[in-house]
């Protein structure tokens, strides 16, 4: 273990919220300290200003509270959000409202899309909620105290979320107590779920928490002040997170203390991890911090207001951050964009599939930026994890380290096993069937519905000719069974006794088939399965 420490030079630095200003990052050899009152005048009439090539989009969706909720996006594009109104809200992507489902008190909590594409929320109402896609109620869950945690959703339907009450709940996905786990404070962080199904989380009673899949205590580990910092899982499985005793902690998968770094004040803002193992973390002493892997800080970005929300990395390494306004800055520290958002409330920015940046405000508008670039493939990326907020990793191998699992065991076919190679837009998602094993779930849906199997939904090009679509299985990843294929654009056929049902239909004008297979045969009990998909051309 070490510790990193700083000497405070006690300046003082006043701002004008008139003018965007010149913000440049702090050298590590140049620490400052940041004082500001924060004197909250919000109005509600107060639109985003920006200087920069990212533009709004024809569209602010108007809700009528703050929204402090960070958005889930849905396969198909659909934003879920809440709102301090008392209400979760879908949106379609065009920003038009789809439904609104009524709670009885303000949503601070971001929902998480389950694997049966149930919604889940916490309201301050004392109450956990399930919702179908179509916005109906399946079912309500009470608790002691506001639900302000935002729910991790397992790989096997549990869903946690933590309470004002005290306790982390585990609740099956239909609504009955699984178990409860009582610590001696509030619990408003937002679990994150490990590789190997333990469940993180803090308490402000000063730990971060390690619960076992059964509500057994795993380990404790003890900070200097409350903890309202979510935490996130490196690649290794490091627990990282910030506590109110104005330290930075990396923890151990069995619980020690790895390291600490200290800030010139409380860590409030969930992190998250770049692809090159460099932890983003904000800070109530204005600053958003870059932290190697070994806890050295390479840079300090001043945002000019306390960040208390999580950064969203984007593929092309940039990183959007929310204080009072919304900030691009590039990997090295330096600022790419400013915009305007006029209002300290906020909620962590979300990147969709298409590069949009969805971020809530306090005049109660979700708005849309447009951008280039998706959401990286992390670690952890954003706030939650994935698009899906669900806290759970999936399995913590990067991308790459999978394609280069499959390569290596001459696992590729001609031309197409996996994303990004052979025949581009063909397929959107390659996936392995075990969460130990299976990529990052940006380019995957890795789904058991119980009363089905595992289903695992994706997109191919409607229009393609010239090729044979196969989908094999295995339970080694080396000796494969072909269960499925299909010639060109024509549909995909199960083989005899395969245990697959595949379903298919047109999307996205036509151009696309969206495709779920379900594959009976695989159980929670399951020790290990793959799927595959080969596209080889010609056709075999």
């Amino acid at each position: 273990m070490h510790e990193i420490h700083r000497h405070h030079d006690h300046s003082e630095n006043h701002f004008s919220w008139s003018q965007p200003a010149a913000f440049t990052p702090v050298p590590v050899s140049g620490w400052r300290w940041n004082w500001l009152p924060i004197l909250i005048t919000c109005s509600l009439s107060l639109l985003p200003s920006f200087s920069s090539s990212l533009s709004l989009s024809s569209w602010p969706f108007q809700t009528g509270g703050t929204i402090q909720s960070s958005p889930a996006i849905g396969d198909d594009g659909t934003l879920y959000v809440g709102s301090n109104d008392h209400h979760l809200y879908a949106i379609n992507s065009n920003g038009s409202l789809r439904w609104k489902f009524e709670t009885g008190g303000e949503v601070f909590s971001s929902p998480a899309i389950g694997p049966d594409k149930s919604v889940y929320v916490g309201s301050a109402d004392n109450h956990l909620y399930a919702l179908h896609p179509d916005g109906s109620k399946q079912w309500r869950f009470e608790t002691g105290g506001d639900v302000r945690s935002s729910p991790a959703v397992s790989s096997d339907g549990t869903i946690y979320a933590g309470s004002s009450d005290h306790y982390l709940y585990a609740i099956n996905p239909d609504g009955t107590r699984k178990w409860r786990f009582e610590t001696s404070a509030e619990v408003l962080t937002s679990p994150a779920i490990g590789s190997d199904g333990a469940v993180h989380f803090g308490s402000n009673d000063n730990h971060l928490y390690a619960v076992n899949a059964d509500g057994s205590l795993r380990w404790r580990f003890e900070t200097g002040d409350a903890i309202r910092s979510s935490p996130a899982i490196g690649a290794d499985g490091t627990i990282y997170f910030g506590s109110f005793d104005e330290y930075f902690y990396a923890v151990n998968g069995d619980g020690t203390l790895q390291w600490r770094t200290a800030g010139d004040n409380f860590f409030s803002s969930p992190p998250v991890i770049g692809a090159d193992g460099i932890i983003y973390a904000g800070s109530s002493d204005l600053n958003l911090y870059a932290i190697d892997p070994k806890g050295n800080i390479q840079w300090k970005f001043d945002t000019n207001s306390s960040v208390g929300t999580a950064a969203a990395i984007a593929e092309d390494g940039t990183i959007y951050i929310r204080s009072w306004d919304l900030f691009a800055i590039n990997p090295n520290g330096t600022m790419q964009q400013h915009f305007e958002m006029n209002s300290f409330f906020g909620s962590a920015p979300a990147i969709g599939p298409d590069g949009t940046v969805y971020v809530g405000s306090g005049d109660g508008q979700l708005y849309a930026f447009e951008g280039e670039s998706p959401l990286a493939d992390t670690p952890w990326p954003k706030f939650r994890h994935n698009q899906s907020n669900t806290g759970f990793p999936e399995g913590l191998f990067s991308y790459s380290d999978w394609a280069k699992k499959i390569a290596d065991k001459d696992l590729r076919g001609k031309d197409d096993t996996i994303p990004n190679g052979g025949h581009p837009n063909l397929l959107r998602f390659a996936f392995g069937l075990n969460p130990n094993e299976a990529p990052n779930p940006n380019l995957l849906n890795y789904l058991y519905h119980p009363e089905d199997g595992f289903v695992v939904n994706f997109e191919r090009d409607a229009r393609r000719h010239g090729f044979t679509l196969k989908v094999d299985r295995s339970a080694d990843l080396s000796n494969w069974e072909m269960v499925a294929r299909a010639e060109g654009p024509e549909p995909i056929v199960p083989e005899t006794d395969s245990a697959l049902t595949v379903v298919e239909k047109r999307v996205a004008a036509q151009t696309h088939w969206s495709v779920s297979i379900i594959d009976e045969s695989i159980s929670p009990t399951t020790t290990q399965s793959f799927l595959r998909i080969r596209v080889v051309a010609p056709p075999e």
